[in-house]
């Protein structure tokens, strides 16, 4: 009986023991999984901001193209009217001559 109540008490107190390391062990899966969490929050943060970021730049990109496309279509009329104006003054040469 004496061995009984022993092992009982033995049980009892490594049921104790294993109750807290289980505690302990759920406290620190706690603790990594609310740091994980911050880790994504911040991850989805960065994202979120990239993905802004590239939106303000393929904005910016089409704007330039556009610009470019601009000035290149000046430049066509401007290299059109120096033509023209270098074909007026050819011909206004031809005619003093004759």
């Amino acid at each position: 009986m004496w061995q009984a109540e022993e092992q009982v008490k033995l049980m009892t107190s490594r049921q104790k023991e294993d109750s807290k390391a289980n505690a302990r062990v759920v406290e620190i899966f706690a603790n990594h999984c609310n740091s994980w969490q911050v880790k994504e929050k911040r991850l989805l943060h960065q994202i979120d901001a990239a993905h802004q970021e590239f939106g303000h730049l393929h904005a910016r990109i089409l704007e330039l193209e556009k610009t470019q496309d601009d000035s290149n279509a000046r430049i066509r009329d401007l290299e059109r009217e120096v033509g023209e104006m270098d074909d007026m003054i050819g011909f206004m040469a031809t005619r003093g001559e004759g």
